[in-house]
């Protein structure tokens, strides 16, 4: 196991090579394999970014992410712009169920609900709205609802047992 001081460096250096990372303003420290990310990153994208970097390096065992989003200059986005492109990103995603997802945005946070059929369903959604400009947060509450129960799937699977033995007689 790496000593802290390793465990560091490796995440810095990490950051350091990641071209969709400024690791400028982003600190590292590191406890008995236990990495946290503290200071400002200048989109949601980027934060999470810095959350995959991190959990890759060999080692790390867990990732306390303290990054918090600022904007970048004085651009700030206020709420209605955010639900507007959030909307409109749903709407041009070919992967999102339309009229099933609900939109919260609250300080530039994201809350979603909803149901889909799918996990990739779920992700989609998700990836659309972050990395739209003025995000800082997502809380993902869409549950997936499959179409098809397990009781469905027994009973499809002796249909076509059945009708493979028909077949084969």
């Amino acid at each position: 196991m790496k000593i802290d001081s390793e465990l560091q460096r490796d995440v810095l250096d990490e950051l350091a090579w990641e071209p969709g990372i400024d690791g400028a303003e982003i600190g590292v420290s590191a406890q008995d394999g236990v990495v946290i990310l503290n200071g400002t990153v200048k989109s949601l994208n980027e934060k999470w970014t810095a959350e995959c970097v991190a959990q890759r390096v060999e080692g790390v065992r867990a990732v306390t992410d303290e990054l918090v989003v600022k904007l970048p200059g004085g651009s700030q986005y206020d709420d209605a712009d955010i639900a507007q492109a959030a909307v409109n990103a749903l709407d041009w995603n070919a992967s999102v169920p339309p009229d099933r997802i609900k939109i919260l945005i609250e300080h530039g946070h994201v809350t979603l609900q909803g149901s889909v059929e799918y996990a990739y369903q779920r992700a989609a959604v998700e990836a659309a709205v972050r990395n739209l400009k003025g995000v800082k947060g997502i809380t993902n509450h869409i549950a997936i609802t499959p179409r098809v129960l397990p009781g469905d799937v027994k009973s499809q699977i002796q249909k076509a047992l059945e009708r493979a033995a028909q077949i084969d007689a």
